[in-house]
């Protein structure tokens, strides 16, 4: 019965920091990011770069990820618009699998000009994708793409990097085929304030080495 009670508290102590870790690092990640997005096209300032948060095309085998669907639409309307003159396209590649081409092969067929697209192939999380259009492509003051929830822990990285960043905000997937997704923002966003605690870097961040 000891045993029981002890198990019994231990799991309820364990359930109240995971449940206080994930509200601290959500209201962090919500409160530094706030006022920084916008949802209306007319509304974004220009700048001279937009970065594409990467995601994969296809989810669960062929079925088409709306995520990346509303990302792509979001970028073709920034520079449609006028809004920015470069879209960094930042994804992971690793053999056949390949974000940033992919993207670029969409908005090819949306008619956006070759010459307006930058690709970042070692875009392998938001902290890698955020720093490097920094360090790499050395712009410090650009437009985000991506969902609301992962815009707000975006600029929240941005921030902590000194980084004057600003964000189009793209269209959610209804809720039901985007629950799981919504879920694991809030763990990634617990992980997040991990990284800053312990100064955890990324290996891909180096000096800048592109000019546009």
């Amino acid at each position: 019965m000891k045993l029981y009670l002890f198990l019994r508290k231990l799991f309820l102590l364990m359930g109240f920091v995971i449940f206080a870790l994930i509200l601290f690092s959500s209201l962090s990640v919500f409160f530094v990011s706030y006022g920084k997005s916008y949802s209306d096209i007319e509304n974004v300032p220009y700048k001279k770069m937009a970065l594409v948060l990467g995601t994969s095309k296809y989810v669960s085998g062929d079925d088409y990820n709306l995520f990346y669907h509303f990302r792509i639409e979001a970028a073709n309307e920034l520079i449609q618009n006028n809004k920015v003159d470069y879209l960094l396209l930042s994804g992971a590649k690793d053999g056949l699998y390949n974000e940033p081409e992919k993207m670029k092969e969409d908005l090819l067929k949306r008619g956006v000009s070759e010459n307006k697209i930058l690709l970042d192939y070692k875009g392998f999380r938001t902290w890698d994708s955020v720093i490097r259009v920094k360090e790499v492509f050395g712009e410090n003051d650009f437009i985000i793409v991506s969902q609301q929830f992962h815009i707000q822990r975006a600029l929240f990285i941005a921030s902590l990097n000194d980084i004057e960043a600003r964000a189009y905000i793209a269209k959610n997937p209804p809720i039901y085929q985007a629950f799981r997704t919504y879920v694991r923002e809030l763990f990634a966003r617990v992980k997040l304030i991990f990284d800053v605690i312990f100064q955890v870097r990324s290996e891909f961040e180096e000096k800048k080495v592109v000019e546009i």
